[in-house]
């Protein structure tokens, strides 16, 4: 006995284990003479001028492929040839992350008479994003984008650098992203300023472990978040608020002077903010309150089915 072909319902039995199961009744063997279906493949058309689009706007670099007059009177013989329209085409060439080092040379002047003897004059340099630091805006940039728009790791992206030629350590980029914060200070205000003009706001909170905050690693500190909901799909806003406690005070104090609808869940540090935030009304949320129900349903026995249905209606 051979074995069937590839792809078939019998192609791992084979010998006398495939007769013997055919013997007992458990398989049947296909009918060798029956013809067979073939299902004709589908091959998607691509889209005509794909890929222009999807190179247009992309640096152009000519890349020019020429032949001489001594090549085509070798080839064709003195003066039988004619210039036809030239063939082109199109590769994407990828350049990795490069760096250059900006060399800043700043004139000093110092006087030598006059009103301002002995005094330094020096010429107007760029003033830098972090002071004493090597860091520039595009530098900075490009490691917040790793960070948090393609959620890389410090030490993932330090060992991205050094495979394209910098030794940059993690510990250097995290005092960077630290120190960055303040120039986020006031965007943060900003947007904390328009949530708050909503009538109806969301908020939750989420534990989260820091290493050093001036308390025994391990210790438990907490993410607050605050934001628009479904009610302000045109501008989404989404504000983070690191706390070391869970305690009431921190929502209170973000949500001084509001006046609206807060959106959250059952925890009891809400109910005290409605209740010592004047204007300000709890509202919990339809989902959170759904799974209690959901999951009474399921304690249900199934046996009582008229009890299931009431429960339900």
């Amino acid at each position: 006995f051979l074995c069937d072909p590839p792809g078939r319902r019998d192609d791992r039995l084979c010998g006398r284990d495939l007769l013997r199961r055919r013997q007992r009744g458990r398989i049947r063997l296909p009918d060798r003479g029956a013809a067979e279906e073939v299902v004709k493949s589908y091959k998607r058309k691509k889209a005509k001028g794909k890929r222009d689009a999807d190179l247009e706007g992309l640096p152009t670099e000519d890349c020019y492929h020429g032949v001489s007059e001594e090549e085509l009177d070798a080839y064709f013989g003195k003066g039988n040839w004619r210039k036809m329209p030239p063939e082109t085409y199109k590769r994407l060439r990828y350049e990795p992350a490069s760096w250059t080092v900006e060399l800043h040379t700043v004139e000093v002047y110092v006087g030598t008479g006059g009103d301002h003897q002995d005094e330094f004059f020096r010429g107007n340099r760029p003033k830098d994003l972090l002071r004493d630091s090597i860091v520039t805006p595009s530098l900075g940039a490009a490691i917040l984008n790793a960070k948090y728009v393609n959620s890389l790791p410090l030490y993932r992206i330090s060992q991205e650098f050094e495979r394209n030629g910098l030794l940059l350590s993690r510990q250097t980029m995290a005092n960077w992203v630290i120190a960055f914060a303040k120039y986020f200070r006031p965007v943060w205000l900003r947007m904390k300023e328009h949530l708050l003009s909503l009538s109806v706001v969301q908020a939750d909170e989420t534990p989260t472990l820091v290493i050093k905050d001036g308390r025994p690693a391990g210790s438990k500190s907490y993410m607050w978040v605050y934001r628009s909901g479904e009610f302000f799909r045109e501008m989404q806003i989404v504000l983070y608020e690191y706390q070391k406690t869970r305690h009431h005070d921190h929502p209170k104090e973000f949500f001084k002077g509001y006046k609206g609808t807060l959106e959250t869940d059952g925890l009891q540090q809400y109910h005290l903010v409605e209740k010592e935030v004047e204007g300000l009304t709890n509202a919990n949320c339809w989902t959170h309150a759904r799974r209690d129900f959901a999951d009474a349903c399921k304690a249900v026995d199934k046996k009582h089915a008229q009890a299931m249905k009431q429960s339900t209606a």
